[in-house]
């Protein structure tokens, strides 16, 4: 309703409203959310399993959830380019 009241106003939307009957865009964004809300999730119950399950000192469990850490973010980093090659499906 903000953004709706933003764009009557003349002002900028931080996210257009016209964007919420987008299908690709709402499809999206759910992926988005729920991708990055269950590996957030699987990193917290590894994180307190490391530590609280066998023990390990936090700087170990760092280290052990580092390589997921970094390969989440370069893989992020490199995703435009299989969107890229694929282009949108409409």
């Amino acid at each position: 309703m903000h953004q709706h009241l933003r764009v009557r106003r003349g002002r900028q939307p931080l996210v257009h409203p016209a964007l919420t009957s987008s299908k690709p865009y709402m499809l999206g964004t759910a992926v988005a959310m729920a991708q990055f809300g269950s590996s957030l999730a699987a990193f917290l119950v590894l994180t307190v399993f490391l530590q609280d399950g066998l023990g390990l000192s936090a700087l170990l469990t760092a280290a052990v959830t580092l390589p997921g850490a970094v390969g989440m973010g370069i893989s992020s980093a490199l995703a435009w380019r299989l969107v890229r090659r694929i282009g949108p499906q409409q």
